[in-house]
């Protein structure tokens, strides 16, 4: 005789659903699921291209007005590489920077496939009642915590602070449910009866 699943059990795997894609597929997407931009600081109404529609770099839009003399600049020539981005000096610095990014990449990425990992053998562990998916629940759970904790120190953004406390309750919530499920109730014993 097979077991229905139980609302518990069903609460659960929608908990453990959504702490795999707000956790692992959303940072994976770039983070721009809910409408956030590539590039914070920049408006697209911050720039409008000539009537003509043939724009060439150098020319038209709402270039900034006053404060400089946009003809007078000084020749740049004598900065190596022309000051146009040719630059051939010491590169140390920026070299440092390109390598703690994409290992900064690769942390997430690895995170990211972590929590999905785990968090899909949570969903089959507790769909078959098995120890081991109470087990994958607790280690989803330390690696959203693990991982979303200190970002959140980090990061003063109303958004991501908002996106790490739903991890954090989402990740908090998917181990209690876990285990209040696996308390199965006691069947009621009996006295003998004498006599």
């Amino acid at each position: 005789m097979k077991q229905k699943p139980t609302i518990l059990k069903i609460i659960v795997l929608i908990v453990c659903i959504l702490l795999v894609l707000i956790a692992g597929v959303y940072p994976l997407s770039g983070g721009r699921v809910l409408g956030g931009r590539a590039y914070p600081g920049i408006r697209t109404g911050d720039f409008t291209p000539p009537a003509e529609g043939s724009f060439q770099p150098g020319q038209g839009g709402n270039l900034p007005q006053g404060g400089e003399n946009w003809e007078n600049l000084p020749d740049m020539s004598a900065i190596p590489g022309g000051g146009r981005g040719n630059f051939t000096g010491d590169t140390t610095l920026l070299n440092q920077l390109q390598t703690q990014m994409k290992l900064l990449q690769l942390l997430q990425y690895t995170v990211s496939g972590a929590i999905i990992l785990f968090g899909i053998l949570t969903a089959v562990g507790v769909w078959l009642n098995k120890k081991w998916g109470r087990v994958m629940a607790v280690i989803t759970a330390i690696i959203v915590l693990g991982y979303t904790i200190p970002t959140m120190m980090r990061t003063f953004v109303t958004l991501n602070l908002v996106e790490g406390i739903v991890k954090i309750v989402l990740a908090v919530a998917l181990v209690v449910l876990v285990f209040i499920l696996a308390k199965k109730p006691q069947p009621k014993t009996e006295a003998p009866v004498e006599g």
